[in-house]
């Protein structure tokens, strides 16, 4: 098995040592990032007045009332994802921790098994629950969580790989998770998968086995029906007028070029290129019924 993805070393510190604090509350009223003992590097790719690293368990206790829906905590070992449960069943009785759930929370180092059902009581959502779990490489992985919520949607930040029962669990930018089967990343060419070399890389726009590459295009557009949604919706924006809509209709129809009878590919290859503004009425005539859709629907494609 693949190992984990290995970040700058650094050993976990125990609740019990003194440390100054790094929280700047004076910077920060409501983190978007909590860093649980996080070198500077992570905070300041994060954004300084966006991210608070808490190295104790006062800071994590301070911390608890700034916290929204949209923090992201992330822990870098399984000692400060302890110490963080701790904090928090001890303020259990105050309104911050009760009234909803405390954002997501991302783990450089998986969790204690007995702990998981109580951070899923507590987070939205979970990433790293696992030891085989990948992530992106450190400063890729930092620009795509500062990065616009609506774009960073569409990239991997994270994922598992199970061969035994040969399923993808990919973790997208918004920590929505995405499973697909491993039966749909075909050989091509010379390039095969090899499924126990899974990184990801070029900032969550590719999935790697090895040599082999898959892009998070290809992905979502295979296992997400509105991601398909968006990206036919910004297709027919670009491409308007009766040959791109004709290519889409064709394709979605899984209709040939050379299936049109009476109309040679070649001309239905130059209508799709654009080269023939306006088909005769006959030839439209024929494309429509081939297609089983109206002359004048064509173009709503």
């Amino acid at each position: 098995m693949a190992k984990s993805i290995q970040f700058p070393a650094k050993k976990p510190k125990m609740a019990t040592k003194t440390k100054p604090s790094k929280i700047h509350s004076s910077l920060v009223s409501h983190p978007l990032f909590i860093l649980l003992d996080m070198d500077e590097g992570w905070r300041d790719q994060l954004g300084a007045t966006r991210a608070i690293i808490c190295n104790r368990a006062q800071d994590i206790s301070d911390v608890l009332s700034k916290a929204t829906t949209n923090s992201l905590w992330i822990s870098s070992g399984s000692s400060m994802t302890d110490l963080l449960l701790r904090v928090m069943s001890r303020c259990s009785t105050e309104s911050q921790v009760t009234r909803h759930r405390l954002g997501n929370l991302l783990m450089l180092e998986s969790p204690r098994q007995k702990t998981i059902p109580f951070l899923r009581s507590l987070f939205e959502n979970l990433v790293g629950e696992v030891p085989r779990f990948k992530l992106l490489p450190k400063d890729q992985l930092c620009e795509v969580l500062a990065g616009d919520s609506e774009a960073v949607r569409d990239l991997f930040v994270g994922g598992v790989i199970d061969t035994e029962f040969s399923l993808l669990m990919l973790v997208r930018g918004n920590f929505d998770p995405i499973t697909v089967p491993l039966s749909v990343f075909r050989p091509s060419g010379t390039s095969k998968p090899d499924f126990h070399r899974f990184e990801l890389d070029d900032y969550g726009h590719t999935v790697r086995f090895g040599e082999y590459e898959a892009s998070s295009h290809f992905i979502l557009y295979l296992a997400d029906s509105d991601y398909r949604k968006r990206m036919n919706a910004k297709y027919r924006a670009q491409e308007k007028g009766f040959g791109p809509s004709l290519r889409r209709l064709r394709i979605l129809k899984g209709i040939l070029q050379d299936e049109f009878p009476g109309v040679n590919s070649k001309t239905i290859a130059r209508i799709e290129r654009g080269e023939v503004a306006k088909p005769h009425d006959t030839t439209r005539t024929i494309i429509a019924k081939t297609l089983g859709v109206g002359p004048d629907e064509i173009e709503l494609y």
